[in-house]
């Protein structure tokens, strides 16, 4: 083997080793970046009602968690819109209720 090709040999190696210092600093530098974090905050209030039961009293489930949904209608009731129809066909009044609830994050992909 001539000089010239020891040569070109050392300037491949030295060009790779070149290109592969690059391309890691390349990949380091994409793994310091952190990708962004997307958070949505909700106006979350929690509504909670209790029921206590007296040792003497006798109650069946069922009732105690009627109660216990009657006590959270009483802080809901504030919040349900109401709207009342004449039902054309029959002659009566349609009442309706309707409560507006935030069920999730509407995101839109595009």
């Amino acid at each position: 083997m001539n000089l010239i090709e020891k040569w070109k040999n050392r300037e491949t190696k030295k060009s790779l080793r070149e290109e592969n210092i690059r391309l890691k600093a390349q990949v380091e530098m994409l793994h310091r970046v952190k990708p962004p974090v997307c958070t949505v905050e909700r106006n979350v209030q929690r509504i909670r009602s209790a029921l206590t039961i007296r040792q003497d009293d006798i109650m069946t489930a069922d009732y105690a968690k009627e109660k216990v949904k009657h006590g959270l209608l009483q802080y809901i009731s504030p919040f349900i819109d109401w709207d009342i129809e004449d039902d054309y066909e029959t002659g009566n009044k349609i009442l309706t209720g309707t409560l507006y609830v935030a069920t999730g994050d509407r995101r839109h992909n595009g």
